[in-house]
C-alpha cells in the first residue's frame, strides 16, 4: 500500500510486517515473531510461567517475571468490604498517619474487637497482672497499653507504666495528667523512690527525692490559685493534721518542734512557738550608760512605727524609767528620778509588721483566710 496505509516489506530485507502511520512505523512483526511498538519496546515471543506478569526494565525489554519486591510510591490503596490475607515477612516503613473509621470489627457478631499479636519472640516483663504488654504514646502524649490480647484505648484509668524496667533515662520524662491522679503506692513494706544510695537506714522513707548536685531547689510545688493547699498532712483516719496554703501559711493546731535535750542523753525537748493575734517581731537587749535604743535599720521598712511597745526593767536599783521619744528609728529613754539620771536596764521592744496584710484573727470555721 501507499505511505498513508499498510504495506508488507518482503523477507529479503528482514523487516517483516510493518504497520506505519505518517511514514513512521508504529507496529513491526519481525520474521521471528517479535512484536515491537514505535521502535521502542518489544513483547516476548513465548508465554511466561504461572502467576507471572509482564515486567519492563525501562530500556525497551519486556519479559515475564514475578514481583518479588513490589512498591507503590505516592499511591493509596482502598479496600472496602474485602478480606485481606497477608503472609510471610512484611516490612513497613515509617507510618506518618493512620485514619480509621468509627469502629474495628474482627468478625461478624463480635462486640468487643480484639487484635491478637504474637509477642513470644519479644523480651517483656510478666510481673504485671495483664501479662506481657507495651506502652505506646499517641500524638497527644496520652499513654496507651498494648497487650497480647487486645489494644486498650483507656488512658490512665488502668495502671500505666511510666518507666517499667531498670535503666537510664536519656531524656526528660514528662507525665501529662488529664483529670487523673498520679500516685506512688507501696506494698509489702516496699517504698517508692527516686534515688537510693544502697546504704542501710534505720528509718526507710516511703518516698525519697535526693539531689547531690548543688541545685538551688530540690522540689517545687506551684499553684496559680492561692487557696490550693500545696502540702497537707493526714492522720490514720484521713483527717487533716496540718496544711500549707498557696501563700505559705501554716494551718495547724499548734506549732511545736523537737530539739535534743542538752543534759539528758535519752530525752528531747519540745518547744512551742510564741503565738499572738498579729505578725509581730521583737528586739531585746540592755542599756548601760546610754539612753538610746538603736532599732535595726531594716525596721524602717519592716514595721509600723505606731505599733511599737517598749518594756524596761531596772538593773541594780529602782530607776524611774520611761520612754521619752521615738524618732529616726531610735527609742529615747529617760530617768525621772530627781537625784539620779543614770540608766541601767534591760529592754524588750515589740512591733507589728507592715510589709504584709494584717492578720485576720476571727473567722467562721471552714472559711480559713489566706493570710
Amino acid at each position: 500500500m501507499a505511505n498513508n496505509g499498510v504495506y508488507y516489506s518482503g523477507g529479503q530485507s528482514g523487516t517483516g510486517l510493518n504497520l506505519t502511520s505518517g511514514d513512521v512505523t508504529r507496529i513491526n512483526i519481525s520474521t521471528g515473531g517479535t512484536i515491537t511498538f514505535n521502535n521502542d519496546y518489544s513483547f516476548p515471543t513465548a508465554d511466561g510461567g504461572a502467576n507471572e506478569v509482564l515486567v519492563t526494565d525501562g530500556a525497551g525489554n519486556i519479559t515475564f517475571d514475578t514481583l518479588s519486591n513490589a512498591s507503590l510510591d505516592n499511591s493509596s490503596i482502598t479496600i472496602n468490604n474485602t478480606s485481606v490475607s497477608l503472609g510471610g515477612s512484611i516490612n513497613v516503613g515509617t507510618v506518618t498517619n493512620v485514619t480509621v473509621g468509627t469502629g474495628l470489627d474482627v468478625s461478624s457478631g463480635t462486640t468487643t474487637p480484639n487484635i491478637t499479636l504474637d509477642l513470644s519472640e519479644l523480651t517483656t516483663s510478666t510481673s504485671n497482672a495483664d501479662g506481657d504488654y507495651f506502652v505506646v504514646v499517641d500524638t497527644s502524649n496520652t499513654q496507651r497499653k498494648l497487650t497480647k490480647a487486645n489494644i486498650e484505648l483507656s488512658g490512665f484509668d488502668d495502671d500505666i507504666t511510666i518507666y517499667e524496667s531498670d535503666g537510664t533515662v536519656t531524656a526528660n520524662r514528662t507525665v501529662t495528667q488529664s483529670d487523673k491522679n498520679l500516685g506512688f503506692e507501696s506494698a509489702s513494706g516496699s517504698w517508692a523512690q527516686f534515688y537510693h544510695d544502697n546504704s542501710t537506714a534505720i528509718h526507710t522513707p516511703r518516698l525519697r527525692v535526693q539531689a547531690n548536685d548543688p541545685y538551688g531547689t530540690v522540689m517545687e510545688l506551684e499553684s496559680a490559685t492561692p487557696g490550693v493547699f500545696l502540702i497537707q498532712g493526714l492522720d490514720s483516719n484521713s483527717a487533716p493534721v496540718f496544711s500549707v496554703d498557696g501563700l505559705g501559711n501554716l494551718i495547724a493546731t499548734s506549732k511545736s518542734f523537737l530539739i535534743k535535750h542538752p543534759i539528758k542523753e535519752d530525752y528531747a525537748l519540745r518547744y512551742g512557738s510564741l503565738e499572738g493575734p498579729e505578725h509581730g517581731v521583737y528586739v531585746r537587749g540592755r542599756l548601760n550608760g546610754t539612753n538610746k535604743i538603736e532599732l535595726p535599720d531594716y525596721w524602717v521598712e519592716l514595721i509600723d512605727e505606731s505599733t511599737i511597745t517598749v518594756q524596761l526593767t531596772s538593773i541594780g536599783s529602782h530607776q524611774n524609767l520611761y520612754v521619752k521619744d521615738i524618732v529616726d528609728n531610735t527609742i529615747v529613754v529617760a530617768n525621772g528620778n530627781l537625784l539620779s539620771s543614770k540608766i541601767n536596764c534591760f529592754y524588750f521592744v515589740q512591733a507589728e509588721r507592715k510589709d504584709i496584710e494584717k492578720m485576720v484573727v476571727e473567722f467562721p470555721r471552714g472559711t480559713e483566710p489566706l493570710r
